[in-house]
């Protein structure tokens, strides 16, 4: 139920990417993995967590451009 009112709203959903943009960038900075698995899984992780911010950047400003116009159609 959490998640529903969430993710109805523009301003957490910008929160909530930022959070994970912040994530992968310090993530960069003060992870120094080594060749092998470890490394393999933080870019991993990393890739993740920017795809997310990415995807939800994006659903934030759908969503925010469509309640200014006042338009309640799916697409």
């Amino acid at each position: 139920m959490l998640f529903r009112n969430t993710f109805q709203e523009p301003k957490a959903m910008i929160r909530i990417a930022m959070v994970c943009f912040l994530l992968a960038s310090l993530s960069r900075w003060f992870l120094h993995p080594g060749p092998g698995h470890l490394g393999d899984l933080i870019d991993g992780v990393t890739g993740m967590l920017l795809g997310i911010f990415i995807a939800l950047s994006l659903l934030a400003v759908r969503l925010n451009a469509r309640r200014n116009r006042g338009d309640n159609s799916p697409c």
